[in-house]
């Protein structure tokens, strides 16, 4: 993993906390297929109510989530669903674009027409 910033404001940070932390992390960059610092921001308000937030910066665009509960993990499981839909759909948008660029926005349909 290239780099993994942790920090929590309000709680301690225990090794089970920073263990599930990295599982996810380790997850999100599997499925990136790369290695990109994301920053762990961790955070307890009064109501009892943790907050996890993710920052990602990739060569071409930084990526935020963040996932609120009364359950750490329901929050982290949250953050880091979030984070992996932001870069399928980056990804789906990419190659939407790439495809829409090598048919110039024409259909199938239309193509086979003109053969």
């Amino acid at each position: 993993m290239d780099e993994c910033t942790i920090i929590s404001e309000d709680f301690d940070l225990t090794p089970a906390i920073r263990e599930g932390i990295l599982e996810r992390v380790g997850f999100v960059n599997d499925h990136l297929r790369e290695n990109c610092p994301i920053s762990v921001y961790l955070s307890k308000s009064s109501s009892q109510l943790f907050t996890v937030r993710m920052n990602m910066r990739t060569k071409r665009k930084d990526f935020t989530s963040s996932g609120t509960d009364r359950d750490f993990y329901v929050a982290l499981n949250q953050a880091k669903d979030h984070l992996v839909r932001q870069i399928d759909d980056r990804r789906k948008k990419r190659i939407s674009m790439r495809h829409r660029a090598r048919g110039e926005g024409r259909s199938v349909e239309w193509q086979k027409q003109q053969a």
